[in-house]
């Protein structure tokens, strides 16, 4: 594939001209033009029976290393989250990029900055924005998934403003996260990707819930 002059290729609803490396450049590289592509195919997905065209770019976020045998690529729908966090939180042997997408409306994979070797520590692109992913990293979304699975909510995490319901049942948990974690990183870019990337202990949310339950009808019992 070639690249395309500038004026054929951009139609009227592309909006991320702040973002090009050359910005004065008449011409679309190459790469750009087939990831931006409706009928390029994406890697791993293929068209769905009856359907002509596969995976959409935009749709995924997409992850890279390079190794002793040259660039390992992966991408992950959104979800697919595991996948993204366990690339994103671990040290990388090479060079590195990460584009996490969450909308599926914007191209991110073009906008991508490459990173140096041996940290998690770096900088990815998360929709429009860049963010620098300190080396608390890992840390960081294992507290998150903690108050999740304690019964918080990412509204709640994102804003500190959290449910009476959460206060009542672990006000030490709560006081803590917001000591460590909630006032170092809240309104950071980091924050809200480390946010989106945590997901609930599912098992452990479930056998809470079970046992909230059964105590509630316990009381209920002692109180006829």
């Amino acid at each position: 594939m070639l690249g395309v002059p500038v004026h054929k290729w951009m139609g009227k609803g592309y909006t991320s001209q702040t973002d090009a490396r050359a910005a004065h450049s008449s011409w679309i590289c190459p790469a750009c033009v087939f990831v931006s592509s409706r009928t390029s195919p994406v890697p791993g997905r293929p068209p769905k029976p009856g359907k002509k065209m596969g995976g959409n770019f935009r749709n995924y976020s997409h992850m890279a290393e390079l190794g002793r045998r040259g660039w390992r690529y992966v991408n992950a729908s959104k979800g697919e989250k595991d996948l993204l966090r366990g690339f994103l939180l671990a040290p990388h042997v090479g060079s590195w990029f990460c584009a996490v997408a969450d909308s599926g409306q914007k191209h991110v994979l073009p906008f991508a900055p490459v990173n140096p070797a041996g940290s998690c520590a770096g900088v990815v692109r998360f929709e429009e924005s860049d963010v620098a992913v300190p080396e608390s990293a890992g840390e960081d979304v294992t507290e998150i998934t903690e108050l999740l699975t304690a019964g918080g909510t990412k509204d709640g995490i994102l804003s500190g403003q959290h449910s009476p319901y959460l206060w009542q049942r672990c006000p030490d948990h709560v006081r803590r996260f917001e000591d460590e974690v909630g006032r170092r990183l809240r309104g950071g870019g980091w924050f809200r990707l480390a946010v989106w990337l945590a997901q609930r202990d599912e098992e452990r949310a479930a056998a809470r819930l079970a046992a909230e339950k059964a105590e509630r009808a316990k009381r209920k019992k002692r109180g006829k």
